[in-house]
């Protein structure tokens, strides 16, 4: 995930000032991407391997392929130039991370509480919800399977289409009724899923992805608009990442302890309800630089 950010501040740095949102939207829909290669791939290969043959060889093969990947992403990496405005100034500090614990500990701790709802969120979603719905609505785990890779399928179409609103309607605006509408929303997604009812299940899903959309959009450009080029990697990449750990890391764990200890299938909901509430705190404290130069 260092690499992701690393991706994001790049991106943005590259991008003109007043695309930058729509720009930046795509290293997440990058990492979206991924993920529905992955639940594509787990379904082809439960699809076509039995439960024996799975469990003994089938599950390597992924593994197999992914080498593949790792090596293209590699080769890319190397060859890439910096971009202008961080190679334009004159980075006099040995150690960013060293700089951003000392003197840039508050824009980063913004950074992180502003991740804490989507990570949450996401993990929810990708990691989560497949398990979540194929034990509530007591479907196969192919089926369940199906329903996340045609979720995650429209949470790629959104995301561009959300970082464009975010450079014309302004990033902060569209964060904060972003996360606005998770925490009143997120709620009654949960009780359609409670339902257990296939077709509310799924518009619940999909809502749930429109949700995410909003939030994930902005998130490159906002973060990156936060800091000075010299540290803005280091930055956003510690904030995002130790937020990342932390709270989505955990989400599914925390989820299932939720659902047994309170004995509600609605407890999920809650806690995405309040860390949005943290999230949006931390929002309202964020500077809005849509459509400014990252260098003044």
């Amino acid at each position: 995930m260092g690499q992701l950010q690393a991706l994001a501040v790049y991106i943005t740095e590259l991008a003109p000032a007043k695309k930058r949102g729509y720009i930046g939207s795509f290293a997440n829909v990058t990492t979206v991407a991924g993920v529905l290669l992955a639940t594509i791939t787990a379904a082809v290969v439960t699809k076509v391997f039995s439960q024996e043959a799975l469990v003994e060889y089938g599950w390597r093969i992924p593994f197999y392929v992914n080498f593949l990947v790792v090596l293209s992403g590699y080769y890319i990496r190397l060859k890439l130039p910096e971009s202008f405005l961080f190679s334009s100034q004159e980075l006099q500090q040995a150690n960013p991370f060293v700089e951003v614990i000392k003197n840039h500990k508050l824009e980063t701790f913004k950074i992180f509480c502003y991740v804490i709802c989507i990570a949450v969120a996401y993990y929810t979603f990708n990691v989560f919800s497949t398990a979540y719905l194929a034990s509530l609505l007591k479907l196969n785990y192919l089926t369940s399977l199906y329903i996340s890779i045609v979720s995650i399928l429209l949470l790629i179409i959104l995301i561009p289409i959300a970082g464009y609103f975010s450079d014309v309607f302004g990033r902060k605006k569209l964060t904060i009724i972003a996360i606005t509408c998770m925490i009143v929303f997120i709620y009654p997604v949960y009780i359609g899923f409670s339902q257990k009812i296939l077709w509310l299940a799924l518009m619940c899903q999909f809502i749930f992805a429109i949700l995410i959309a909003l939030y994930l959009a902005p998130l490159p450009a906002m973060m990156a608009e936060q800091v000075k080029t010299k540290i803005r990697c280091s930055s956003v990449a510690f904030g995002y990442n130790l937020s990342l750990a932390v709270f989505g890391g955990t989400a599914p764990i925390i989820n299932i302890y939720l659902i047994k200890n309170f004995e509600s299938n609605l407890a999920p909901g809650v806690y995405l309800a309040i860390t949005g509430i943290v999230s949006l705190v931390a929002v309202t404290f964020m500077k809005d630089r849509t459509g400014k130069n990252l260098s003044q």
